[in-house]
């Protein structure tokens, strides 16, 4: 359809960002959250984990503790 940007890490990121915006993650990183959210309930949690480490790795997320 000409949508190359479109794909479904796109879909369950926007789908799934006012979940993880109600859980408590700041707005910044509640698309990259809501994609690993979506994929751990669309495929399963290996891959989202493997997801989640490398949006950290590259620091799509910012981490912090306390």
């Amino acid at each position: 359809m000409g949508f190359d940007d479109i794909g479904i890490t796109f879909i369950l990121g926007k789908v799934f960002m006012p979940v993880s915006w109600i859980i408590g993650i700041p707005w910044e990183d509640c698309e990259a959250v809501g994609n690993v959210i979506g994929m751990k309930t669309i495929i399963n949690e290996f891959v989202a984990f493997e997801l989640l480490g490398r949006y950290i790795a590259d620091g799509v997320i910012s981490v912090s503790f306390g």
